[in-house]
This record gives C-alpha cells, structure tokens and sequence, in this order.
C-alpha cells in the first residue's frame, strides 16, 4: 500500500505528470505525481485517481489523504458506473457534490467522511479512460477545480503518449515478423494467413479486443485468367485472397 508523505510540507518540487510521462515512468508512478498534486495545493482533504485496468470493468488507482494516513486497499478500485454522477460517466462533465447524511447519497469508500467532492473525467478520444476526485470534510469548502481539471488532461495526454508508444512498438514487431517471413521458406499463400490472422488474434493484442474480420488480397486483371478473345471479354476483376475471423481463416475470392 502506498502511503503519501507530506510533500507541500517537506517543500520538495511537486513532479507533473505531463513531465513523468516525458522522462517514461510507467503509469502507478504517474497516478502519485497526480495525487500529490492535487493535494500539494492544500485545498483537499483526500485525492484519487483511477484509470482503465486489464478489468475491463473497472478502473484501477490510488487514494490517499492530505495528512497521509493509510487508506484501505479496496479505495484502489474503482467502478465506472452508478453511483458516480451521469453526467461524469456519459456527458464526460466535471461534477461538483455536497454530500448529507442521506441514505440516497452514493456509497463510494473513498466518500467516506467527505461532505463536499469534485469528480473530473479523464477522456482520450472522447472516451472516459479514468477519474479524479478530491474531497473535503466540510461543506462549502473551496477545491481546486481548475487543478484538477489541468492534472486530468496531462494524465489524458499522457496515456495518449503511451498510446502511441504502445502502437509504434507493435508496429515495429509486425514489420519485423513481415520481413523474417519474407527471409524464410514461407510461400506467399503462408504469410498472408498469418497476418490475417494475427489481426483477429485477441492473445496477439491484448490491449484491444482485436478485429472481428480481416481480409488481404490483390486486384488481378480477369484478361489474365480467361482465354477468350480480347473483344468478348467483359470488364471484370478478380480478388483472390485470405480472409479470417476469430474462429479462424479461410481462403476467398470475389469477382466484381
């Protein structure tokens, strides 16, 4: 359990996430440069961070306290549903809350004592890939609304950086793949299955779900297929190829 120390008090320079994400810390370390953040400014009395995890439903993070004292380790997860606000999960909006004591108020752990919050999405491409929260102890308690706001868009623009890392690497592997193939026995017929169906394989490409179809193929002139004479001929193509899905591929042609 990560427990945060008092970094505004110990006067030490608070790292941003947009800087832990340029010098390549991996995603948990830039989650503490966003909590400590958040909390450095000393207008919340908690802070959390939550982003997509391998679960796909639910979202992975840190919470912890100004004066920090431990937090339970089940604060870590997060659930992108109900209770959070509506207009957080679906309008991708910032929500500003007073909480009461009433039973209809959400029942979120890391809600516990506070009595006004503030959750702001993180969105990547429109979607909603994590959050942020801060609370207070007492109502009508100023938080740092446009802090957070700052902190959620250098954690978006930094999973868009990992992102592309991400894509550039499996990129690099496929050419790779491609040409050890091409250097090989393989025949041609060979090496188009298999990039076809690494395309639908879902343990190639775990970050995605993986395509549902995949087809390669070439356009070849049908004057080369047919014997008959040049002026009979009718204006066709033929497209031979492999095609796959993810119960497996199969060979295929099209004429058009």
């Amino acid at each position: 359990m990560w427990v945060l120390g008092k970094a505004h008090e110990e006067g030490r320079e608070t790292i941003t996430v947009a800087r832990g994400a340029v010098q390549g810390k991996p995603p948990h370390d830039l989650l503490k440069d966003a909590i400590t953040t958040m909390l450095a400014c000393g207008l919340a009395d908690r802070a959390g961070a939550w982003v997509e995890s391998a679960e796909v439903s639910s979202f992975r993070g840190i919470v912890a306290e100004r004066e920090g004292d431990a937090t339970p380790a089940e604060w870590s997860r997060l659930s992108p549903e109900p209770p959070l606000p509506a207009e957080l999960l679906v309008g991708l909006k910032t929500v500003e809350l007073e909480l009461g004591e009433s039973p209809d108020d959400p029942m979120i752990g890391a809600l516990v004592e506070m009595r006004h919050v503030l959750w702001v999405p993180v969105q990547v491409y429109g979607q909603l890939r994590g959050v942020l929260f801060a609370g207070w102890r007492k109502r009508q308690a100023p938080l740092p609304r446009a802090l957070l706001e700052s902190v959620a868009a250098e954690l978006a623009l930094a999973m868009e950086l990992e992102d592309e890392r991400r894509l550039g690497r499996e990129r690099h592997e496929d050419s790779r793949s491609v040409l050890a193939a091409l250097a090989s026995s393989q025949s041609p017929s060979e090496i188009l299955a298999g990039i076809v169906k690494d395309c639908t394989d879902k343990e190639a490409h775990r970050s995605s779900l993986g395509a549902v179809f995949a087809a390669i193929g070439r356009f070849v002139d049908s004057s080369m297929t047919r014997k008959e004479p040049a002026g009979q001929r009718p204006p066709a193509f033929i497209l031979p190829g492999i095609a796959a899905t993810q119960r497996g591929f199969a060979r295929w042609i099209a004429i058009r």
